[in-house]
């Protein structure tokens, strides 16, 4: 039996068995997964409105059952946004979750949320709440079973099959999407009157000027949620190599990206910042004094961002892990805070213990393991 029809067959199972997610949660109603969506083309467009969006979905073809499914889903994103993107699954099996963006770069990937996702019963499901989007655009989200590792371009790292079932997909944070609107009708043609004396031409007012879109609010020392920052983690280059080796590894440059508003080479104390696998590490060995203007999607803004290097051996990452976290504080008082994927992978030639430490598991057995950097 085809994939889509076995898909299809599930449906009537997936509505009932997350109903009672959709009642007690306050989720707003759930539309089905568009099928196929496996390739960037094939996408399923989100339709955002003002609660967000949410989609009743299958990965695979049942619950516990194999799969090398891979669902891909798109919104239009404005810069400035933070995207909530939480993955509710029926608990059955394991996900991940990426953040795309139209040229297939993957910005933010997330395994394990913590804490736990509204509604969710299974500390696996996974979540991305800490990457500003840095352009208006086209975006893209990824769900794939662990252990199916995502990389550039949607690329699935290794072939392995992983256990599928349902789940919600629930994104927040973004600004409503109206669909177009219905053609107005042509109206028949009227007879054309007789020619009636021209008045004197009504003077034209000066045009409205168009406001410029709305810059991201400026960060301040008010309130007690923290600021979210934008962060890459960028390849090695010259700069780490000079730095040196810490236990046989490069440090790790991250760029903080500036914006409207927000300069992160003035506004943020270097000294207060923290990286790694929790964002708690004290992990940084120094910044770039004068800054650099890091490419995003292979172009520059002109506006320097701030780029740090951290210790990898006091950055906390376990093989398994995919996501990096930075925090730290501003000048002015308040707090920062933001995530991006990890992009260097190793492989590891041995077996590791700890290869999925938090769910006490060792889903590729003798194999070799993809250990982030």
């Amino acid at each position: 039996m085809g994939t889509r029809i076995q898909k299809g067959l599930m449906g009537t199972f997936r509505s009932g068995l997350f109903a009672s997610l959709l009642c007690v949660h306050g989720f707003a109603g759930a539309a089905p997964e568009v099928e196929p969506n496996d390739t960037q083309a094939q996408a399923h467009v989100l339709t955002i409105t003002d609660s967000g969006a949410t989609v009743s979905a299958m990965m695979g073809t049942g619950p516990g059952a194999m799969t090398t499914d891979l669902d891909l889903y798109s919104f239009d994103g404005k810069a400035g946004e933070v995207p909530s993107i939480m993955v509710v699954s029926d608990g059955t099996w394991d996900p991940l979750v990426a953040l795309y963006d139209a040229a297939g770069n993957i910005l933010d990937m997330n395994d394990d949320a913590f804490p736990m996702n509204p509604g969710s019963t299974s500390t696996n499901d996974s979540r991305i709440d800490r990457y500003r989007l840095t352009g208006a655009g086209r975006y893209y989200i990824a769900v794939t079973p662990i252990p199916r590792y995502l990389g550039i371009n949607f690329r699935v790292q290794f072939s392995d099959m992983g256990q599928g079932g349902a789940y919600l997909l629930v994104v927040q944070g973004v600004s409503a999407q109206a669909p177009a609107p219905e053609p107005t009708p042509v109206p028949d043609p009227t007879p054309i009157p007789d020619p009636t004396p021209i008045p004197d031409p009504t003077p034209v007012p000066d045009p409205i000027p168009t406001p410029d879109p709305t810059p991201a609010p400026t960060p301040s020392s008010g309130g007690s949620d923290p600021w979210i920052v934008t962060i890459e983690v960028l390849n090695a280059h010259n700069d780490t190599l000079v730095l040196g080796k810490f236990k046989g590894k490069y440090a790790i440059p991250v760029a903080i990206m500036s914006a409207p508003g927000f300069d992160a080479l003035t506004m943020i104390d270097e000294s207060s910042l923290m990286f790694g696998a929790t964002g708690n590490e004290k992990s940084l060995l120094r910044c770039k004094k004068k800054g650099k203007d890091v490419r995003v999607d292979k172009v520059r803004d002109g506006i320097k961002d701030l780029v740090c290097f951290f210790r990898p051996d006091l950055a906390g990452f376990e093989v398994g892990d995919v996501q990096a976290i930075l925090r730290g504080n501003l000048v002015g008082g308040g707090t920062i805070e933001g995530s991006a994927a990890l992009k260097i992978i190793e492989v590891s030639n041995r077996k590791e213990k700890n290869w999925h430490k938090r769910h006490n598991v060792d889903p590729r057995g003798k194999r070799h393991h993809p250990r982030s950097r």
